[in-house]
């Protein structure tokens, strides 16, 4: 078992949950460069979306998600992480919001979703700020879906979060010795 990345040492009265572990653990990765699907599987790139999907969400709803510059790759693979968690009702709000472009083939041109925005009636932005808000009050994705999921899916995930009792941190672990992102 090799360490990968460790999780901030400082204590939490309340118990990290493993999902909110693992998520954590995802973002820490690649914040610092080691992580993009290229080294997941499947289910991985399943969850690492979720999770990037929800703090873009959270913070800027659909119009964060389409028009921020750091999503030129992650649209498409962001929808199909949702189908693929096997979330209907939230594909279903997603597949609306993405309807708001012409042409999906050019999604990852930032000049075509700049002319798209720039096209964008007061009409349209309400559209996408009222599908965010749908999207959050849908059941489909949420901390308890995403452990079930997990823990369905616990032989595909190559990576597990682990507490070191002895330093009070939680460490993501590979079982995998061909993963190198340390």
């Amino acid at each position: 078992m090799s360490v990968i990345a460790q999780m901030p040492s400082k204590p939490n009265p309340e118990p990290m949950s493993r999902d909110d572990a693992l998520m954590c653990a995802f973002s820490t990765m690649e914040h610092a460069g080691q992580l993009d699907d290229s080294v997941l599987n499947e289910t991985e790139a399943v969850l690492h979306n979720l999770h990037w999907f929800s703090a873009i969400l959270g913070s800027d709803g659909f119009s964060g998600l389409f028009f921020g510059g750091l999503t030129d790759n992650y649209i498409e693979p962001i929808y199909s992480a949702v189908e693929r968690f096997g979330a209907k009702k939230a594909a279903e709000i997603f597949s609306r919001a993405l309807a708001i472009f012409p042409d999906r083939s050019q999604i990852t041109d930032p000049d075509y979703r700049k002319k798209v925005w720039d096209g964008l009636t007061d009409a349209d932005h309400e559209t996408l700020s009222n599908l965010s808000k749908e999207y959050y009050e849908c059941e489909d994705i949420t901390d308890s879906t995403l452990l079930d999921f997990i823990e369905a899916h616990r032989d595909d995930i190559r990576f597990e979060v682990v507490l070191d009792k002895k330093r009070n941190k939680f460490k993501f672990v590979s079982h995998d010795k061909s993963i190198k992102l340390s």
